[in-house]
């Protein structure tokens, strides 16, 4: 299970749900644990679907994280972002 009791969604769950319009990452705010999620997310995430990344602009480990991602020019290549 997740921080305070929130659950993990792991790839076993996702292949049940199927894709979604919206993800909402709320991880454990490592480097590696960021990539990690966002690589997940996006095998499940719609065509014109969005990611909300929880704390990408106050924690700098999810901001190297998002930064470790964007450097991969494949998986990263056509993505919009925006930072709310």
């Amino acid at each position: 299970s997740g921080t305070a009791g929130a659950p993990v969604l792991g790839r076993q769950v996702l292949e049940q749900t199927g894709p979604a319009d919206l993800w909402f990452i709320d991880g454990d705010h490592s480097a590696v644990s960021v990539v990690a999620d966002v690589l997940l997310a996006l095998e499940y995430l719609k065509p014109g679907g969005e990611i909300l990344l929880h704390d990408s602009k106050c924690i700098p480990s999810v901001r190297r994280g998002l930064a470790m991602f964007l450097g991969e020019p494949d998986v990263a290549e056509g993505l919009s972002l925006s930072f709310l």
